[in-house]
């Protein structure tokens, strides 16, 4: 959930700035393999759907002529599922603590106008960066985050057989 500085310039002959009120939901499931390059360290590989939704609600605006607008955009708001692919490494620094890198193409990565007047999606490349604590063999808890604008912060449970 964030707030994004908006700027309209010239519609329908008025200037305005302001903040709209967005939130952002993803989830994402996905099956990879790990090969173990060490004892410690491993590159995986996933490959997943990932589903993304925008809403947006009012956006608080300071027209060009110096007073101020509500607007609903919330018709505006929209979601999508794509394709998800994934590909990085794993250390181990602990017996429980584990660092993983990675780049992530997503499908959904990129907001975009539909061209109807609401919210698109298109593909993108992220970088992230994660940790994981290993409660045992199988399953894992914790997060990762993708660098970019907006960044994303995640958490994750990973189930391993």
């Amino acid at each position: 959930s964030h707030n994004a500085g908006i700027d309209l310039v010239s519609l329908n002959g008025a200037t305005a700035t302001g903040i709209l009120d967005t939130q952002q939901e993803e989830l994402r499931f996905a099956l990879g393999i790990n090969i173990m390059a060490s004892k410690n360290f491993s590159l995986f590989a996933e490959l997943g759907i990932v589903n993304s939704k925008v809403s947006f609600s009012d956006a608080q605006l300071i027209l060009g002529t110096g007073g101020t607008a509500t607007a609903d955009i919330s018709s505006a708001s929209g979601s999508r599922s794509a394709v998800d692919a994934k590909i990085g490494f794993r250390a181990m620094v602990t017996d429980h603590f584990e660092l993983t890198g990675y780049g992530r193409y997503n499908g959904n990565g990129k907001l975009i106008s539909d061209g109807d007047g609401g919210v698109g999606f298109s593909g993108k490349v992220e970088v992230g960066a994660g940790g994981f604590y290993h409660f045992n063999k199988n399953i894992a808890l914790g997060g990762d985050y993708e660098f970019g604008k907006p960044g994303r912060f995640r958490l994750v449970a990973r189930v391993s057989f």
